[in-house]
């Protein structure tokens, strides 16, 4: 089974996404215009009980699945896209973490890359890799020449969580990524082709993300 975080960098996205937060969901389809710019077809938002959708990387986050699951069909319902069955869906940040992995020297073999990845995400995601979903990319290389990596976490749990609602709705979900992801990749499919800053805002701060052409350079989670 295809990891369901992969094609971070280049997706093809479902042109239809499904976006959660604390206290509100969102529902957008998109349509691509003349130069493949994207441009807003539908939109709808709702409201939710905000105990329904707690944003977690550590602990459950849909209190009540069934509740998740109507709300989420009246507000398909009134953006004209119920009979929509393949979705991108935008996690909450808190849900997922994002690093960006720097190698200080070219390994030797394909074991030792292997090696040092696993303990830089060991230390980055601060949770037993056993018990993550995890999608990795190759990033052009930094200034210095230092080959890096693009690497994004989601509890294994907590991503059935999400990808039971849907099913629960007969909805599929094409890709799934952070929501600060998605939003630089609107960013940069639609802005210019220089560098940028992203700001996406959390509950609990903010998170920051730098892109050098359509590549993320740096990545930095501010709490407030």
């Amino acid at each position: 089974m295809p990891n369901p975080l992969s094609k971070l960098v280049n997706p093809r996205y479902p042109s239809t996404a499904l976006g959660f937060e604390k206290g509100i969901a969102t529902i957008v389809q998109l349509e691509r215009g003349r130069g493949g710019s994207f441009s807003l077809r539908r939109a709808a938002t709702v409201a939710i009980p905000e105990t329904l959708v707690r944003p977690s990387f550590e602990e459950r986050n849909i209190s009540d699945p069934a509740e998740l699951a109507a709300a989420l069909r009246d507000l398909a319902t009134s953006a004209g896209l119920l009979q929509q069955k393949r979705w991108s869906v935008a996690l909450p940040d808190a849900a997922s973490r994002t690093l960006i992995l720097t190698l200080e020297s070219p390994p030797a073999s394909r074991a030792e890359l292997e090696e040092v990845l696993t303990w830089k995400m060991e230390r980055g995601f601060g949770t037993a890799l056993a018990e993550l979903a995890i999608s990795r990319e190759r990033l052009p290389a930094d200034p210095q020449g230092k080959d890096r990596y693009l690497a994004v976490a989601t509890p294994t749990a907590v991503l059935a969580e999400y990808e039971s609602v849907l099913h629960s709705l007969g909805w599929r979900a094409g890709l799934i990524v952070p929501r600060h992801l998605g939003e630089g990749q609107w960013l940069t499919q639609n802005g210019s082709r220089g560098d940028a800053l992203l700001l996406s805002s959390s509950e609990k701060g903010f998170t920051a993300v730098v892109f050098r052409g359509k590549q993320p350079m740096m990545v930095r989670i501010v709490a407030c």
